[in-house]
């Protein structure tokens, strides 16, 4: 099995781009979104308006409430006759645009204009062509809207994760911690632990590799793999409300624009996750303006990287516009603090976007991802019996492993406003994965000393996966005296199938863990075993958020899941009717008190000695805390605390890896304070510290005792500080992280080291230019950064990475 059959290095940073004709079949219906004219302008605009970029969100509606959310949006004060609106519509408005870039298009075709009557004041008329005699006089209605951080900053305005509609962050009755698209520029983000790292509650686990990334949200653990061979993993990684459509995803930073971790039990929203919590990514759409990009990225660990990202109107074809995403990346892993090439990460991603909307606010987005990931399952390093780690190490994977994925995914959205008022909505997603892959590798139950031999485990295998889930929604507002509320009546469905077929050999006492060497060991015959298992979930649900007067919000969600599971011959059921309520008083700036408490339920597949299914999992969170905005809004604060349960968390049976068995129930009581936005006018800041008492409150093997890799104490703080000058845009950030008392295993045999770090990062932007430098763990320390128990993944060593991008 030489390496040269098995290795495939060398992934083009050229695609080609030749095909977007899906939007041919979409030409039947007639429609454009042409941008309006730019309306004279009697007083300038101030420099944030024609500069400052936000993210805008706002659905097909009615103008009257478009423009509401608009204003508050933009932080600009509009001024019009309700009644000259009354009856006109919106198209949607998606996409990073300055203030006057949106509204140029938010009032595309409906005959209004506008003119600048003050720096941050625009007056809305209507339109009259021929002659200056058509400005129409308005009985002036002022509405003032709340100003976004502003470009530097780390703050974001609003999320959508926990609401299922864009919610100003301080009306929500929930934690929600937001990584915008200047945000994830700044720092930099590669990978879902650089997400983490800067957020409180969070923590790498028990896996940091290419292959399956664990993480704990706090302190439950979650991954972004579904399944495993036993199915047991609770995945809680979503892309725009959907699972992955891929068992094995590698979530590429190029393709998405904005992730949010949203705190707690969240089934009402999702359907079956971990209680701990979710993180939610927002991919990038096709937007109605020329706009593209191209990037290169070189680093420690031979990162080779490049992307380009091209988007806009199709010539030709109203209502049309494209996106096409592809990026190329040769690196090594550093989960053993060495540079060792028998554990790369390579990947190619090609993603094609087609979007069609008309006047009506008719919307249709058309996606296909396909991607080809080559990469490698490393173990780590080793703890010893004498309590010292393996810092540093020799590779513990042969030169002949290999793990090739292989992703089809298609995604498809219609939404079609029905009045001013209600909209509804169709989505769906189809995956296919295919892993062939050899694993061949050290491997041990108990910690070796540095002089004993230790076991080689040689695995090949061939795994298919297949995922369909779809969604149908009606969403409306209403208002009913001084209550405003919007409610969404929603059905879903999911189906999930997994079949894998192996082979396996081990060969005792043949590793020296300080020199291993892995001799050829030839064919390993056909495959002697398989596992299959499937899920099939459906759920109805309906969810409610309502304004009550200007001070009290309201959530409100309930939802019937009905989830059957099979595996191998075995297999399970569940109905649950699951439950969240929140509310928050906006009392004024500082004081925002918050309340909610939900419920979850996780399915999980898998056989236990007895020969049983394992039994599902369910939740509760219980979440008081205080929302605040400082310094003219320009910086948020959130502090609470909460308690959260889990029952009948599964573990793989170590005396039997094909089987499963029951870890027990867990319950973690914590604290929270997050701090994010702009301190001075060039100063940024984000961070925060999190305490977690977690333990086995019901278990055989664990009662009492604390889950692996769950940090008590954790702070981080990224302080950015940018200055404009005539030579372009300069920024520096200072990031700082430490991370104190966990334990190894959930057996509590020991303890890993505490650890702190600190990343630097230097940024210059110049006329769609921008060069990024980012040094992560500045003072080299050695550090673990999550335990499987006997293997671990050091974290990254010293490393520099440098991104050069253009944008035109």
């Amino acid at each position: 099995m030489g390496a040269s059959t098995v290795r495939r290095r060398g992934a083009k940073a050229v695609v080609r781009l030749g095909w977007i004709a899906a939007g041919a079949a979409l030409c039947a219906v007639q429609g454009v979104v042409a941008p309006a004219s730019v309306a004279a302008q009697e007083a300038g605009p101030s420099p944030s308006i024609t500069r400052r970029a936000i993210e805008f969100d706002i659905a097909a509606q009615g103008l009257n409430s478009a423009l509401l959310s608009f204003a508050e949006r933009a932080g600009i004060q509009l001024i019009y006759d309700v009644a000259m609106v009354r009856g006109l519509r919106s198209a949607r408005l998606r996409g990073t645009f300055t203030p006057q870039e949106g509204l140029d298009r938010l009032l595309a075709g409906t005959g209004m204009t506008y003119r600048f009557s003050g720096p941050n004041t625009v007056t809305l008329r209507v339109a009259v062509t021929g002659g200056s005699a058509g400005v129409v006089a308005l009985a002036p209605v002022t509405v003032a809207g709340r100003a976004e951080t502003g470009t530097g900053s780390f703050g974001a305005y609003e999320a959508g994760s926990a609401t299922n509609i864009p919610v100003p962050l301080i009306e929500t009755p929930a934690t929600v911690n937001v990584m915008s698209a200047e945000t994830l520029e700044r720092l930099n983000v590669q990978r879902l632990d650089d997400i983490l790292q800067y957020i409180p509650g969070t923590a790498p686990g028990a896996s940091g590799s290419s292959m399956t990334n664990t993480f704990t949200i706090r302190g439950f653990e979650s991954s972004t793999t579904r399944g495993g061979s036993l199915g047991s993993r609770a995945n809680s990684v979503y892309i725009d409300g959907h699972r992955p459509a891929s068992r094995h995803y590698h979530y590429d930073r190029s393709l998405f624009e904005r992730v949010e971790v949203l705190k707690g039990t969240s089934s009402v929203l999702y359907g079956a996750a971990s209680p701990g919590g979710i993180v939610s990514y927002s991919s990038k759409k096709p937007l109605y303006e020329h706009r593209n990009a191209a990037s290169a990225s070189i680093g420690s660990f031979d990162t080779r990287r490049g992307s380009v990202d091209l988007t806009g109107p199709i010539g030709g074809l109203n209502g049309v516009a494209y996106r096409l995403i592809a990026t190329a990346q040769e690196s090594n892993q550093a989960l053993t603090g060495k540079n060792h090439s028998s554990s790369h990460d390579d990947r190619l991603i090609v993603k094609p976007q087609v979007s069609w909307q008309n006047d009506a606010g008719t919307r249709v987005d058309l996606a296909y991802e396909y991607s080809r990931q080559d990469s490698v399952a490393d173990p780590g390093i080793l703890r010893f019996n004498d309590g010292s780690f393996g810092f540093r190490g020799p590779s513990l994977v042969s030169d002949d492993s290999f793990t090739k994925h292989t992703n089809h995914i298609a995604t498809a959205s219609i939404s079609h406003p029905l009045t001013d008022q209600w909209s509804v909505s169709v989505d769906g997603s189809y995956g296919k994965n295919h892993i062939d892959a050899l694993w061949d590798s050290a491997n041990t139950r108990t910690a070796p000393s540095r002089t004993a031999l230790i076991d080689r485990d040689i695995i090949r295998f061939e795994t298919d996966f297949e995922h369909i889930e779809g969604r149908a929604k009606l969403q409306g507002e209403y208002q009913i005296g001084s209550v405003r509320n919007t409610m969404t009546i929603g059905v879903s469905q999911r189906r999930e199938s997994y079949d894998s077929k192996r082979v396996q050999r081990t060969i005792r006492g043949s590793i020296d863990p300080l020199d291993p060497v892995f001799a050829p060991v030839g064919d390993l015959g056909p495959y002697t075993g398989t596992v299959e298992w499937t899920i099939n979930e459906r759920a109805v649900y309906l969810q409610s958020f309502a304004r009550v007067g200007s001070k009290l919000k309201l959530f409100g969600g309930l939802r019937y899941t009905d989830v059957r599971t099979e595996f191998n011959d075995s297999g399970g059921s569940d109905k649950a009717l699951d439950y969240s309520l929140g509310a928050i008083f906006n009392q004024n700036h500082w004081f925002n008190p918050f309340i909610s408490y939900s419920t979850s339920l996780t399915p999980q597949v898998g056989t236990l000695e007895s020969g049983a299914p394992v039994p599902f999992s369910e939740g509760t969170q219980f979440e008081i805390g205080v929302k605040s905005q400082w310094l003219g809004e320009a910086v948020a604060s959130t502090v609470s605390i909460f308690q959260i349960t889990q029952t009948n968390r599964v573990e793989t049976d170590p005396n039997d890896r094909s089987l499963s068995r029951i870890a027990g129930d867990q319950e973690v009581r914590g604290a929270e304070l997050e701090i994010v936005g702009r301190i001075t006018g060039n100063l940024s800041f984000i961070g925060g510290y999190s305490y977690l008492d977690a333990e086995f409150t019901e278990s055989v093997q664990y009662k009492g005792n604390t889950p692996a890799n769950v940090p008590k104490h954790k702070a981080s703080a990224m302080l950015n500080y940018s200055i404009e000058t005539n030579f372009g845009t300069w920024d520096a950030g200072l990031g700082y992280i430490y991370v104190r008392n966990r334990q190894g295993d959930n057996e509590n045999s020991y303890i890993l080291p505490d650890y702190h770090r600190i990343d630097l990062s230097v940024g210059w932007q110049y006329r769609g230019v921008e060069l990024r430098l980012r040094a992560e763990n500045i003072l080299d320390k050695d550090y673990v950064s999550g335990s499987s128990g006997v293997f671990l993944n050091q974290g990254l060593p010293r490393s520099f990475f440098l991104t050069a991008k253009a944008t035109f």
